[in-house]
């Protein structure tokens, strides 16, 4: 193309060169990802075992403990130092109070060894009911009331101290706590050891449920029964009743009323009236026609002659 004859554009477009043309992907070659590089602080963190204990228990810091060290086992949580500090972190104020002197210790010595342990002993000494206290509970235990036998003893087991075998005392307490009936087929038996005697308590203990149960049911079915009955039944067993008749209604004043049949029925609607009735004196409105009471009919005279006939001969 000619330059005399070219517009403006024309001119530009031609001096401006062509941008290179793309080279065809290569398909054979494996594609490449970059991967995200995860810092070691980063990985760390991410696996930190989450420990979660519960509220501790003042009433029972030995059994709080042997929770918080399971949560510890299935967490992976292994180190003492690391131990002591969830388990400071979970102590309520009026706790750590009284453990000031010794976590002030810990946290002085840097190289203290067990930290964990000694706080542990340290508290279940401090709030670990004595065995004297123990022995009063056990002494004053409520009776069985609605729970099972073997749950009444695993209750005073817990009270039982450390290293006191459950003997002829435990066994004479537990027994006093329970029904009388129970109690005389217990001490009848010979048992070899008290779980034994606690699930014969348990087999007879359901079984006498089981016989007020059906005692209570079968005393519903009756009251049932007697209600489902009709009055009219009473009617029927009552002397000078004849089955299969029915009474004749009546019209009189119904009793222990002061108006009349038909006023007693229909009201302000009725039209007639029968004395004595005191709706016309306590209702006011249009007076009601009264109904004049049946009267028997006098006998139609007799065509019988008074006189004996007399024959004439």
């Amino acid at each position: 193309m000619s330059s005399r004859g070219a517009t403006p554009l024309q001119l530009i477009a031609a001096a401006t060169p062509l941008p290179p043309s793309p080279t065809p992907m290569d398909t054979t070659r494996p594609r490449v990802t970059a991967r995200r590089q995860i810092s070691p602080s980063v990985a760390v963190a991410s696996h930190r075992p989450r420990v979660i204990l519960p509220d501790f228990w003042v009433a029972e810091p030995r059994l709080w403990f042997r929770r918080a060290e399971a949560i510890f086992r299935s967490e992976g949580v292994s180190a003492s130092q690391q131990k002591y500090d969830h388990i400071l972190a979970r102590l309520p104020n009026d706790v750590l109070v009284t453990v000031l002197d010794l976590v002030d210790s810990l946290e002085d010595t840097a190289t203290a060894t067990n930290p964990y342990e000694q706080l542990r002993d340290r508290l279940v000494s401090a709030f670990s009911p004595s065995k004297w206290h123990l022995a009063n509970r056990l002494l004053q235990h409520p009776s069985l009331g609605d729970q099972k036998p073997s749950v009444l003893m695993d209750k005073m087991l817990a009270l039982l101290p450390a290293g006191e075998p459950a003997g002829v005392l435990f066994q004479s307490l537990f027994l006093n706590r329970l029904p009388e009936h129970i109690r005389d087929h217990l001490v009848a038996q010979d048992f070899t050891t008290i779980r034994d005697m606690a699930a014969h308590a348990d087999r007879l203990w359901a079984a006498r449920n089981a016989e007020a149960l059906a005692a209570t049911l079968a005393a519903l079915r009756l009251t049932d029964r007697r209600r489902s009955v009709s009055p009219t039944s009473s009617r029927r067993s009552s002397p000078g009743h004849t089955p299969g008749r029915r009474a004749s209604p009546t019209f009189g004043p119904p009793p222990n009323k002061r108006f009349c049949h038909f006023h007693h029925m229909f009201g302000a609607e009725a039209r007639l009236c029968r004395a004595p009735c005191a709706w016309q004196a306590e209702t006011p409105g249009p007076p009601v026609a009264y109904k004049q009471p049946c009267r028997r009919r006098p006998a139609a005279p007799s065509l019988r002659s008074p006189f004996p006939l007399q024959f004439f001969g």
